[in-house]
């Protein structure tokens, strides 16, 4: 009963996660969140199998496999990022996506505020 409802938990926070890497794809473009997207969705989609698949089943550990997936996507986001970003041109887009990300999730201060 408890693994159910930690695995109902850990797949409400991967959406969460692959809506906020969604959204900063939107805003970005990056490719590198797509792939988080992608591994986070894949990631909810184990934890819903495995909560389905309760007890002691012998073909369970092929679930795992899925998890295997979604840490290879994330591996081959980050690979595909730095093959990229080496060249000059790479530099300049991240630094601008960079840039556009901070300027538009940065929270703004009012006036009053002085640190």
């Amino acid at each position: 009963m408890i693994n159910q409802f930690l695995s109902g938990a850990v797949f409400c926070a991967s959406i969460v996660v692959a809506l906020i890497f969604w959204r900063m794809w939107r805003d970005t473009r990056d490719r590198l969140f797509i792939f988080f997207v992608a591994a986070f969705a894949v990631m909810s989609v184990e934890r819903v199998l495995l909560a389905l698949v309760s007890g002691h089943n012998e073909s369970a550990h092929y679930i795992y496999l899925i998890r295997l997936l979604a840490f290879s996507l994330i591996i081959w986001g980050i690979v595909e990022k730095n093959r990229k970003g080496s060249g000059v041109g790479g530099l300049r887009e991240n630094n601008r996506s960079v840039a556009l990300a901070s300027s538009r999730m940065a929270p703004t201060l009012s006036v009053g505020w002085r640190f």
